[in-house]
């Protein structure tokens, strides 16, 4: 038995126990994690390549700029309060001085996209025609 088997096998476990409820379902599942090497990664095993992609991209982000460390504020705006680097970091985010993280995505030439060809937009046309005669 794989051990995505057995975790889907421990997930239905849990929903039984819990008699449907997710939340209660979920708490089960965590607290069995802990004492199951084989559940956690039954678990975790479809996720891996996102998990990885998200680290990557986090500590490419970090590498990239200079993050003040927490200690280090500055003044915002006129009412004097304070920003710490937590704080900074959203603003940067939100007005687009740092490129939002996508969780499973590493941004590289290899998964960005590329120009749909004119062959096969002919051919999304054609289907849609055709469909639409039926």
């Amino acid at each position: 038995m794989s051990h995505q088997e057995y975790a889907r096998g421990r997930v239905l476990a849990a929903l039984d126990q819990a008699e449907g409820n997710l939340a209660q379902a979920q708490r089960l599942l965590l607290a069995w994690v802990e004492e199951d090497a084989s559940l956690l990664r039954g678990l975790a095993m479809p996720h891996l390549r996102s998990i990885a992609g998200l680290a990557l991209q986090s500590a490419q982000a970090r590498e990239t700029r200079e993050i003040p460390k927490p200690s280090q504020t500055e003044k915002g705006g006129s009412d004097g309060i304070e920003i710490g680097a937590f704080g900074r970091e959203i603003l940067e985010n939100m007005t687009g001085k740092v490129p939002p993280q996508q969780f499973g995505f590493v941004r590289d030439e290899i998964n960005a996209p590329h120009r749909t060809s004119e062959q096969h937009i002919e051919a999304i046309l054609q289907i849609a025609r055709k469909d639409g005669k039926q």
